[in-house]
């Protein structure tokens, strides 16, 4: 196995804006043959929309069509590029390698087959770096040995429950409110090494009047 693992981090510049219309439906038509279905995306695409490209951010089709999207590249770095490690969430995508030289070589491949077949653009956020620093991944950074909660996700959080507990000292908010935001939080902290001291510490924090 390897000695050390190195990570190819890739994003896409302005995802949902970039989407290209035709591609989009070009690929849906290899998945669907019913043209009733394919007139009805191809209606949810275009309406509004006079440039050939994006989709709307939050619509429930948009998830889904985005998803679809790139599962072109799933396919291409799976199959074409034969990378064994790999994970994508959204236009969020992880490469795992044994050296920085092997995922440059992945990096060109796969930049070329984004910008010609799928005419997208990759963010410059994309990199490689050892994974002993850390994935910042899907809302948490995981390491080999454990998980923590994203940096800026920890301090939104403290910022945010330092506000409700002020409005419910006051009365401003229902315990009812508090409770689903608490409880919201304690669902994503869950998932990582951060559990337990947190909480306790939300329960002393939001919920001390009762």
């Amino acid at each position: 196995m390897w000695g050390r693992v190195y990570v190819l981090q890739v994003d896409i510049s302005k995802y949902f804006q970039s989407i290209h219309h035709q591609t989009l439906l070009d690929i849906l038509k290899r998945t669907f043959r019913e043209k009733e279905v394919l007139s009805l995306y191809k209606t949810i695409i275009e309406t509004n929309n006079a440039t050939g490209r994006g989709i709307p951010i939050g619509a429930l089709t948009s998830q889904t069509l985005a998803n679809h999207y790139l599962s072109e590249a799933d396919h291409f770095v799976k199959e074409k590029l034969m990378v064994k490690f790999y994970v994508r969430y959204m236009d969020d995508m992880i490469l795992l390698g044994p050296s920085k030289h092997y995922l440059k070589d992945i990096l060109v491949e796969l930049k070329r087959f984004v910008e010609t077949k799928l005419k997208l653009d990759l963010n410059p956020k994309t990199r490689i770096y050892p994974a002993s620093q850390g994935v910042d991944f899907a809302g948490y950074r995981t390491w080999r040995t454990h998980i923590l909660p994203r940096k800026r996700n920890v301090k939104a959080a403290k910022r945010r429950f330092k506000s409700i507990s002020r409005r419910y000292a006051k009365g401003e908010v229902g315990l009812e409110y508090a409770k689903s935001r608490v409880f919201s939080f304690i669902g994503y902290m869950q998932h990582c090494n951060g559990y337990c001291s947190t909480v306790s510490a939300l329960k002393y924090l939001i919920l001390r009047r009762n």
